[in-house]
């Protein structure tokens, strides 16, 4: 009763209210703006909440991944720590 799955479009979290935690499972990469989704994740998290952000490793490089959090950064996210989540890369 705490998890509620919501699903929202290609160019718009359409999330009602703030959430305490968000995921993006292997699917971060194929957002065409990225800022935006960081952005828009940003605009529905409570201020204490986490974004997690997994990126299968073969697919998505350490390169392209540390630009995504570079761009994070940009917008004012802090990296809390890089869990170890198998076939998959969450690269300190």
């Amino acid at each position: 009763d705490r998890i509620q799955p919501l699903n929202s479009s290609a160019v718009s979290l359409e999330i009602p209210q703030p959430v305490d935690f968000a995921l993006a499972f292997w699917s971060a990469h194929e957002v065409p703006d990225q800022r935006e989704l960081l952005a828009g994740v940003l605009r529905i998290l409570r201020p204490d909440g986490k974004f997690l952000i997994v990126e299968p490793r073969g697919h998505v490089t350490a390169k392209r991944f540390a630009s995504m959090l570079s761009c994070a950064a940009d917008l004012g996210w802090a990296v809390d720590s890089h869990p170890h989540v198998r076939l998959s890369g969450t690269w300190p």
